[in-house]
């Protein structure tokens, strides 16, 4: 399995078990914390990212850059802004539209991305 393919399915994972706008992440009590934190039960799109101690430096650039291409690609398929934070943090966005950008980009990077 790839580290991008890995690096999603981590994503996925995170904000399937909790999801929040506006900030990296938050804990419990709703406050913001770093995407890292033990605290941590709440992350944003971008904050899953950061949330994977695996591809935290520059060592893992490219795969953190990987993913930022294939959901930029699938977000202009969409007409949406290829930014994972305005879609993330789009008034009235849910948790569950945001799950199947990922699944979509899961199904990229299981086949190797675009054509």
């Amino acid at each position: 399995m790839s580290q991008t393919l890995e690096l999603l399915q981590s994503m996925r994972s995170k904000i399937a078990s909790g999801w929040t706008q506006s900030c990296a992440a938050r804990n419990r009590a709703g406050f913001p914390v770093v995407a890292y934190s033990e605290d941590a039960v709440q992350w944003c799109l971008v904050g899953s990212i950061g949330a994977n101690k695996n591809v935290r430096g520059m060592s893992n650039m490219n795969v953190r850059m990987e993913v930022y291409r294939i959901i930029a690609d699938l977000l202009a398929n969409r007409n949406e802004p290829p930014s994972m934070e305005l879609f993330n943090d789009k008034e009235n966005r849910t948790k569950e539209e945001v799950l199947e950008l990922l699944d979509e980009a899961i199904s990229v990077a299981s086949v190797g991305g675009f054509e």
